[in-house]
């Protein structure tokens, strides 16, 4: 393995860990609901109770540190179930055209072409346009615009 894919590996890693472990490096009672009177803090400043805060506050008083790693909590969750959704409907209709051959084989891997060329984030702005904007869209258009390159390759592989 290359020296920078080793490097980008292991700082992967590192910000996964940090995000899953979010509530042991935010030791900060300012995580998220609990404001320190609305200050802005810059960064590594402690507050008048004496908490350090590496990334400083918003203006609101919460501690961004803690706000960045649930994020990335939340993130890797969506990405995650996006992801296994993306990876069991792709397995299926691949192994779906690769069973049956013929007809349905050209339909199901024409389908997959004709999807695989549309652009992922033009249709999760239109989704996101026409949806109620949450993390449940997000999901379904990972989920939608994710299985097609899983199903060519399980299809390759039936």
């Amino acid at each position: 393995m290359r020296r920078s894919t080793r490097a980008a590996l292991v700082t992967l890693a590192i910000l996964a860990i940090a995000a899953l472990l979010a509530p042991a490096f935010a030791t900060a009672p300012a995580a998220i609901g609990d404001v320190i009177g609305g200050r802005l803090l810059a960064p590594l400043a402690r507050d008048p109770r004496g908490h350090l805060h590496l990334l400083g506050t918003d203006r609101l008083g919460r501690d961004l540190l803690a706000r960045t790693l649930v994020a990335g909590r939340i993130s890797l969750a969506v990405g995650a179930v996006g992801a296994i959704i993306a990876g069991a409907v792709g397995a299926a209709v691949g192994a779906l055209a690769g069973w049956s051959g013929g007809a349905p084989d050209r339909a199901l891997m024409a389908l997959a072409d004709a999807l695989l060329a549309i652009p992922r984030l033009v249709l999760l702005l239109l989704c996101v346009a026409l949806w109620q904007p949450g993390l449940a869209t997000v999901v379904v258009v990972l989920a939608a615009t994710g299985w097609m390159g899983i199903a060519r390759l399980t299809r390759a592989e039936v």
